[in-house]
């Protein structure tokens, strides 16, 4: 019968975690290309996703905005070969972070459990 409830227990373990890394996905917000809306929306810091007219896709941390260009590290995207911009909302960021916090706790705690359970069950 301990057994059952130790696969019950690991179940529910698996799935609270799967489901927690599932929600964590960035959420991205869509902002028209053109050199106006850019240099008013990207500032430096913000995360970006940029599909250009020939397909490539870049993703990055803007370091600077001009007229012309969005800047990374090491990326330069031109505002004329600009398909989509996507912009990493704050608040997926901090959902990340919460995410992986609580994941850990979870597999903490599901572990404390699936020990004591197996400790429980030990006739010695």
């Amino acid at each position: 019968m301990k057994l059952k409830n130790l696969h019950k227990s690991a179940f529910l373990i698996i799935l609270a975690i799967s489901l927690m890394v599932a929600s964590c996905a960035p959420k991205y917000i869509n902002i028209h290309p053109d050199s106006l809306n850019i240099e008013m929306e990207i500032k430096p810091g913000d995360n970006v996703k940029i599909t250009t007219l020939d397909f490539n896709e870049y993703e990055f941390t803007v370091v600077e905005v001009t007229e012309e260009a969005i800047l990374g590290e090491s990326e330069k995207v031109l505002v004329d070969d600009i398909s989509t911009l996507q912009e990493m909302t704050e608040t997926s960021q901090k959902r990340t972070l919460k995410v992986i916090g609580g994941t850990v706790l979870v597999a903490l705690y599901g572990t404390a459990l699936l020990i004591g359970t197996a400790v429980g069950a030990c006739p010695y």
